[in-house]
């Protein structure tokens, strides 16, 4: 009964109420609760049936499970509002919230910011959006790392949510985050975002399902203004029996794919990337798809990459290839250009190709390519056109098309090191031009 603080476990809030009505996030205090080794269930609330943080900041959250409390607005397991809070090896697992007409069956984090790590936001269930996370408002900076969001369920963006809005919109960041096997009864199986700006690199967006007739976008659905970029992120056996399988951005300020791999995604039409500005009378949504992979998707109508009503897709450097569909690229209202490119069928464009790419195993979704494939430093390093190279990483004498740059790795690695200096022994490559070796002292380097 603690009204919009909510909390039905445990409530952490700052110490008065003095900036109840100041700015979303300016003046909110400072609560320093560490939470270590908790078990948080079986709680109700209005907001936050498990637990709610409410206008503070510092707190921290250790090795706590969040499971089976329920809500009756936002956040069937956490509620977080004007907050700033740290999270790590936090499970959220079977909170809902059917009971409202609210956001979030697992977590609701409007106006918050922070870090969660090894997060598991499992099996909770949202009568409307986010059945796994909700997130919207200003100053709605966190990261999420190395965590999982998994067989969650709602109305729409099953998985995860994000809204913008007037002010500044939600700009979340996932990274090396595995969205998978939930379910959406309209829109966004895996990801649904209206107005929001989610950056995903590292992620996985698999096995998701979208139910609408009209719209779908099994994996990911994204409207509105905003910028969701995917960066090195696989987008796999995703479905939309009635839509879009893959992904469905329309009327967005942009969209940016850099090496993604689309593939397995299956729909009653467009399985891999939709892009449409229909709504916005004769507006533009562009859709950079660079260095991606898209391949072995499926639907009875549509394309592999298919833009209507005003839509824009640039795809550069990318293999579209093996989709069973009627078309590979196809338009109607929209515009593309295709440019260093493998375009099964083939597409006007420089530096397009339409060739085997000899992919070293589909079949069990290995799509980095073979020695001798047409791909290999067939790309261009200038992505934009304007003289000025944007790619220079690479292997060989320009980069490669697809998600995957074919390289030769050494073998037989060792080191030996003393007081100051490290010493390298490997295997000779044959015919190899030059080695190049890295160093850094970050000690996550890889």
């Amino acid at each position: 009964g603690n009204g919009c603080t909510g909390g039905g476990g445990l409530l952490i809030t700052a110490d008065d109420m003095f900036n109840a009505d100041s700015d979303a996030g300016a003046n909110f205090g400072w609560n320093y609760a560490l939470i270590e080794n908790v078990i948080i269930e079986g709680n109700e609330s209005h907001n936050g049936g498990g637990l709610s943080i409410y206008r503070s900041r510092g707190s921290v959250l250790n090795n706590v499970i969040i499971r089976d409390n329920e809500a009756s607005a936002f956040g069937g397991g956490v509620f977080t509002y004007g907050s700033q809070v740290n999270m790590t090896n936090v499970t959220v697992t079977g909170n809902n919230n059917l009971t409202g007409t609210a956001m979030g069956g697992g977590m609701m984090m409007p106006i918050t910011s922070g870090t969660l790590d090894n997060m598991t936001i499992t099996d909770n269930e949202g009568c409307c959006g986010g059945g796994g996370v909700w997130t919207n408002g200003e100053n709605c900076t966190w990261v999420m790392t190395n965590s999982i969001i998994s067989g969650n369920s709602g109305d729409w963006g099953g998985g995860f949510a994000v809204l913008g809005g007037d002010e500044t919109g939600a700009t979340p960041t996932l990274i090396n985050v595995t969205i998978s096997d939930n379910t959406a009864l309209s829109n966004g199986g895996g990801v649904w975002s209206v107005g929001g700006s989610a950056t995903f690199e590292n992620c996985t967006i698999t096995g998701n399902t979208a139910l609408n007739a009209d719209m779908g976008g099994g994996a990911m659905w994204v409207m509105g203004d905003g910028n969701t970029s995917l960066t090195d992120c696989l987008v796999s056996d995703n479905s939309a029996p009635n839509s879009t399988a893959g992904i469905w951005a329309m009327n967005v300020t942009s969209l940016s794919l850099t090496g993604v791999t689309i593939t397995g995604n299956s729909g009653e039409w467009n399985p891999g990337v939709f892009i449409s500005d229909c709504f916005d009378n004769g507006g533009f949504t562009p859709a950079y798809i660079t260095n991606s992979t898209i391949t072995g998707n499926s639907s009875s109508n549509g394309g592999a990459i298919r833009v209507t009503c005003g839509g824009h897709a640039e795809v550069v450097n990318s293999i579209v290839w093996d989709n069973n569909t009627p078309y590979t690229l196809s338009s109607n209202g929209g515009t593309g250009n295709a440019t260093y490119s493998n375009i099964d069928g083939g597409s006007a464009g420089e530096g397009n190709i339409d060739a085997d790419p000899l992919f070293v195993d589909a079949g069990n979704g290995d799509y980095s390519l073979q020695e001798g494939s047409p791909c290999i430093d067939a790309g261009t390093a200038d992505v934009n056109g304007d003289g000025v190279d944007d790619i220079t990483d690479y292997f060989g004498t320009a980069p490669d098309m697809g998600a995957f740059e074919y390289l030769v790795a050494v073998e037989g690695l060792q080191y030996y090191a003393d007081a100051s200096s490290v010493t390298l022994y490997w295997t000779i490559v044959p015919d190899a031009q030059y080695y190049n070796v890295e160093r850094s002292t970050d000690p996550l380097f890889e």
